[in-house]
């Protein structure tokens, strides 16, 4: 039996408010000196940490505040690697 699971863009808008918050709040980073540091207003900020609209421009600043950039060029770069894997001829 296949367990097959369906993430709406929403459920991954809300996982990574989630995670962004929590790495603030771990950094003891108030909302303010974070968006400063990153060029984007506190409300920008606060909208990324309740998982309404943001740019992916903007995820990518506190992502890489927080040092993430090179996990997620990792899993780009594995899920290419697969999907090269599967589109490989044997002719």
């Amino acid at each position: 039996m296949v367990n097959i699971s369906i993430s709406t863009p929403q459920d991954i808008k809300l996982r990574i408010a989630d995670i962004c918050k929590s790495k603030r709040k771990k950094e003891k980073v108030s909302r303010e000196e974070l968006a400063q540091f990153v060029g984007m207003s506190k409300t920008t900020l606060q909208n990324i940490e309740l998982g309404k609209n943001y740019t992916f421009d903007n995820l990518l600043k506190v992502a890489y505040y927080f040092g993430l950039l090179d996990q997620i060029m990792e899993t780009l770069t594995a899920y290419q690697e697969q999907d090269d894997l599967n589109n490989m001829s044997l002719y």
